[in-house]
């Protein structure tokens, strides 16, 4: 567990040249080490017209750096590492879904893209 943003999202994320600041602390807490980079992950397309516009290259790049900075050194292995933020992103996706579920003005676009990705990631974790 360790201090959490829990709203790392790309728009709070304020960048100056070689500097970033992470803003809009409200929500955050002493929560799971995986709880903010995979709520960033998980909402961040490669697609020009998606809210969160994030290359799949620099995904990459933010999943294999927070292991090799954070975690690689406390003795974690790079595979449970994964696995461990693959259930977080599952999560991720099932928030969406439960929030469309529970109010019926509710995205349903946003609710078939986020049961696509948890059912896609659960797919990819079952057979390897």
């Amino acid at each position: 567990r360790t201090l959490c943003n829990d709203d790392f999202l790309p728009f709070n994320v304020l960048i100056n040249g070689e500097k970033a600041t992470i803003i809009d602390w409200e929500e955050s807490g002493i929560l799971p080490y995986l709880s903010s980079l995979a709520r960033f992950i998980a909402h961040s397309e490669e697609k020009d017209d998606e809210l969160f516009f994030m290359r799949n290259e620099d995904k990459n790049f933010a999943i294999d750096y927070y292991y090799e900075k954070l975690l690689k050194e406390k003795g974690k292995s790079y595979n449970d590492y994964r696995y461990e933020l693959n259930l977080f992103l599952i999560y991720e996706y099932c928030e969406w879904i439960m929030l469309y579920n529970k109010y019926e003005n509710g995205s349903k676009e946003m609710h078939d893209k986020y049961k696509e990705k948890a059912y896609r990631l659960i797919s990819e974790m079952e057979n390897p």
